[in-house]
């Protein structure tokens, strides 16, 4: 699992750091409410394709889990429910862009529908290769948009384009690797079946398109309510914080899950029930250590990365995020793939709309008083609000033991972490702020992956 970890890795970091160094560059080469406003934009595409396209991937991982292919009448039915599902998200990015951003919607509204589009041609061609666990053409797509999204823009930035123009070559550039994508796992849509695959897709297309809007409420709420209740150049200092603070978890998770969802599906279809144990070991090390070096180096991160009017709200910020961050990443690779593989969508609302509903309340209350603190608070509240209730869940479909060498595997990375961190502030007090974090990296990295490793099982369901 470690190894197929590693080679997912690479290239989720470069994506997700992609994101991040171009809200960072907007930050320090852009004004306040460009800034805002991109970042505003990259969000709401985000969420407008989770919504009401994921669970079209979804049911397709889990269509051709086993076989690591779809057959051809599946995948004309998924290509007719994607046409018909583009609707939706367009219409929730103009009710977003009246609501949210006043005089710049009619702009908003075209370029975040264009990314919408282009986020979904992606992320399905994505998600055939992973189906078939073609995980090294998945890895050098994935790093190859990251690879062009962030220096493109930067570029773009000193030549003097504002955001939307920015929006439009980021959405650009992932549709054109979306088609690539889509034309290397052409050899996956094959063959005919007798399976009918209409009745599951109408059972799962409601719970699914319901759990992921309530997903996305919990974690984008807090941006949203400061665009509303603020003004757009007020999302600009706590939207880099939020980024700067989640984007090591969700690395994390993501990398994990690539392919460690089909491999459970495919461990769960033969009576294997040892693969989640081994994935909940190597998520929950990873997490904390994240968290612990976030805690630690949060000045250091903060000194680096962000412009200086930015840094002192960041270090409030940075713990109080991670923390939730910790919480949603926790939900989303362990009790949201034991729900989902085991079909209990349903069950899941209950846990989501009481998070959702927490984090809308916290944020409605907190935001006007309290800016991006409160928008943190009622993030972290949400967010732990449905771990908790998520866990209980699906507490009687997990079958996880934890002796102790699983522990001490668990808890040596962000002991490792801690070390090095307290080591790097102590003995080099005096150095740059780059070089602090730079030697607490390089030290801890290999010690980290030497203790999560775990022992050798399937890369993946049907080969590399």
């Amino acid at each position: 699992m470690l190894g197929q970890l590693l080679t997912y890795l690479p290239a989720v970091i470069l994506a997700r750091l992609a994101g991040f160094a171009v809200l960072i560059g907007a930050a320090h080469l852009l004004d306040p409410t460009s800034t805002g406003l991109l970042a505003l934009a990259l969000l709401t595409a985000e969420l407008a394709e989770g919504i009401f396209l994921n669970w079209l991937r979804i049911f397709m991982l889990r269509d051709g889990a086993e076989s690591g292919k779809i057959s051809q009448a599946t995948a004309r039915l998924c290509f007719s429910c994607w046409l018909a599902g583009i609707v939706a998200p367009a219409l929730l990015v103009a009710i977003i862009g009246i609501l949210v951003v006043g005089p710049s919607a009619a702009a908003f509204i075209g370029v975040v529908t264009a990314s919408v589009l282009a986020l979904s041609l992606f992320k399905c061609g994505l998600v055939l290769l992973q189906m078939a666990g073609r995980a090294r053409r998945h890895a050098v797509l994935e790093g190859t948009r990251g690879l062009l999204m962030a220096p493109l823009a930067i570029w773009a930035m000193f030549a003097g384009a504002d955001w939307i123009e920015i929006a439009a070559l980021l959405a650009a550039i992932t549709g054109a690797t979306g088609l690539a994508a889509l034309w290397l796992a052409r050899d996956l849509i094959a063959g005919t079946d007798d399976h009918h695959a209409l009745p599951d897709m109408i059972a799962m297309a409601p719970p699914l398109i319901g759990l992921a809007a309530l997903n996305f409420l919990i974690g984008s709420i807090d941006r949203f309510a400061l665009g509303a209740l603020a003004s757009p150049s007020a999302i600009a200092p706590y939207a880099t914080s939020y980024a700067l603070g989640r984007q090591g978890f969700d690395i994390a998770t993501n990398a994990v899950n690539a392919g460690g969802f089909p491999a459970l599906v495919a461990a769960r279809a033969r009576g294997d029930r040892q693969r989640l144990g081994q994935q909940a070991r190597l998520l929950i090390g990873l997490l904390l250590a994240g968290y612990v070096g976030l805690v630690l180096m949060r000045h250091d991160l903060s000194a680096l990365l962000l412009p200086e009017e930015f840094r002192e709200e960041a270090v409030t910020l940075l713990p109080i995020i991670g923390f939730g961050a910790l919480a949603l990443n926790l939900k989303s690779g362990l009790t949201d793939n034991v729900l989902l593989i085991d079909g209990q969508y349903w069950r899941q609302m209950i846990g989501l709309s009481a998070g959702a509903a927490v984090a809308v309340g916290m944020a409605l209350c907190l935001v006007p008083a309290w800016g991006g603190v409160g928008a943190a608070i009622g993030f972290v509240t949400g967010a732990v609000t449905v771990l908790s209730v998520s866990f209980w869940q699906a507490r009687p479909h997990m079958t996880l033991t934890f002796g102790w060498a699983a522990i001490t595997r668990i808890v040596s990375p962000p002991i490792t972490v801690a070390t090095t961190c307290a080591g790097a502030l102590i003995l080099l007090p005096d150095a740059s702020s780059g070089i602090r974090l730079a030697v607490a990296i390089a030290v801890s990295a290999p010690i980290t992956l030497w203790a999560l490793q775990s022992r050798p099982t399937e890369a993946a369901p049907h080969g590399g």
